[in-house]
């Protein structure tokens, strides 16, 4: 979700929002659909590494942040 969302960035989310049927997402990406059971052997993640809301952190931002290059780092050692 956006931190502090401008008019556009707002009425996006109460878009997309939509789109989704409510389900938290980051505008582009389902939260859940990155680490859910979805078909694949693979999943679910049983761990999953998620932001909170309050976060605000978009898809794009993910590798930017602190706590998850710390997180890849720990997930690679």
């Amino acid at each position: 979700e956006p931190v502090v969302p401008g008019w556009k960035a707002w009425a996006a989310d109460r878009i997309i929002d939509k789109v989704f049927a409510e389900a938290p997402n980051d505008l582009v990406v389902p939260t859940d659909g990155v680490f859910a059971h979805n078909g694949s052997n693979l999943f679910p993640i049983v761990d999953p590494f998620v932001f909170t809301r309050e976060d605000g952190v978009c898809h794009t931002q993910f590798f930017g942040r602190p706590e998850v290059r710390a997180r890849l780092i720990q997930w690679l050692a």
